[in-house]
């Protein structure tokens, strides 16, 4: 559909139910394979799934559900709509997504150029899968610019393996912000001295809804989808979105590793796309209602939110909200945030966040347990920070919550 806000094509868009017997939804196609109506036919629509030939109109279909499916067809086409990509890819989960991604675009010997800190399993899989197979890391922290990290790039010097550029922001679980226009500068930098770096950022936090990297010269954006697009605690997905020719290398990749997202999977990642928007700005009056709370309170040490009281020029410049995921570091330690932990009754103790329901969680010893103690003490992630996932309950109700837990976490302070 062309001419229409987002929120209308992700509920309409590339879909004829005159297609599926009138089916308003696209019904659910839980088969293996799928039939040739002649075998000039199967040659040609694997010729062009191989890109051998150039897609034609009225040819190329469904051969088998590892390839495709009309499930998987629809939410990708949906997926793009948000970020204005040419083409996307639905995986099983966001590592997936991160992994197929990595191993598409890098070749043992290359560097990757990534911010700090980094999800829990992105940063076990650069520093522990990727460094078996030759690939290097290249850190740089949220607050540095441009002169610092170029003047770091300049004195190793390898400009023609520094192969990607990977960005994520706002950053897990610290909330931190990574100026767009920096990444650019460098990626442009890396250019300049003869290497071919490709920027990829995860936009799991704030996206598609409150931030689009690939209006700020991302290449590649990524998703877990689990997350804020799936929205109901209830599937595992991932996605990259990007141009055509930096996908199409990502898809054999993912065709020769077959972890795409099955029929079921698409199915129900194509219903949650109807709501994200809604979803995700409910959330978020929950998060900055919450977060007046958090201000108020003796308890709580520090806040850690998107443009909150710093970097609000990046915020202004990339960010059109700021979520519903909020860091809080709990006065007296690791002892006082375990009990505040388990002083909550509404929000559940659980890892994941963007669901529907709020969730808590401590990092340091479970999304980031992976990560040494000195490289978490290097980010921030200390020992008394809470990560909270804002939901949709009702805004009295988790406040009261959440003030009776960190009353408990001062008991015995």
């Amino acid at each position: 559909m062309e001419n229409v806000h987002p929120q209308t094509g992700i509920i309409d868009g590339f879909y004829n139910p005159a297609d599926y017997n009138g089916a308003v939804k696209m019904p659910l196609h839980h088969t293996s394979t799928y039939t040739f109506e002649s075998a000039e036919q199967a040659a040609a629509f694997f010729e062009i799934s191989q890109g051998k030939r150039a897609p034609e109109p009225g040819v190329g279909g469904f051969i088998y559900s590892r390839l495709n499916t009309p499930n998987l067809q629809l939410a990708e086409n949906r997926l793009t709509i948000y970020d204005g990509a040419e083409m996307g890819l639905l995986f099983e989960s966001g590592m997936a997504a991160i992994s197929a991604t990595c191993l598409a675009l890098l070749q043992p010997g290359d560097i990757i150029v990534h911010t700090e800190p980094l999800y829990g399993g992105t940063d076990h899989f650069f520093r522990d899968m990727l460094a078996h197979w030759g690939v290097r890391l290249m850190g740089f922290g949220p607050g540095e610019t441009f002169e610092q990290i170029a003047d770091r790039l300049d004195k190793n010097g390898e400009y023609e393996r520094m192969a990607m550029v990977y960005v994520e922001t706002p950053s897990n679980p610290l909330n931190t912000l990574i100026d767009f226009e920096v990444v650019q500068q460098v990626r442009n930098h890396i250019h300049s001295q003869g290497g071919a770096a490709v920027v990829v950022a995860d936009n799991t936090y704030l996206g598609p809804i409150f931030q689009q990297p690939l209006k700020h010269g991302a290449d590649v954006v990524v998703y877990s989808c689990t997350k804020y697009i799936g929205g109901h605690s209830d599937l595992l997905a991932g996605a990259a979105l990007g141009s055509k020719s930096i996908l199409q290398k990502i898809k054999k990749v993912r065709n020769s590793l077959g972890n795409m997202a099955g029929p079921h999977t698409a199915w129900l990642l194509t219903r949650s796309l109807e709501t994200l928007e809604l979803r995700m700005r409910a959330a978020e009056a929950n998060a900055r209602a919450l977060l007046g709370f958090f201000e108020k309170q003796h308890a709580v040490e520090t806040i850690h939110y998107p443009g909150y009281k710093r970097q609000t020029d990046i915020y202004q410049k990339q960010c059109s909200g700021s979520g519903a995921t909020i860091g809080i570091e709990i006065r007296g330690g690791q002892e006082a945030a375990f009990r505040f932990l388990n002083a909550l009754k509404l929000v559940r103790l659980a890892v994941s966040l963007g669901g529907t329901e709020s969730l808590a969680t401590h990092p340091a010893t479970t999304t980031h347990s992976n990560v040494p103690e000195n490289v978490r003490a290097h980010y921030g992630i200390h020992d008394n920070l809470v990560r909270l996932s804002i939901g949709i309950e009702h805004e009295s109700d988790l406040l009261a919550d959440l003030e009776h837990a960190l009353k408990k976490s001062q008991q015995y302070a």
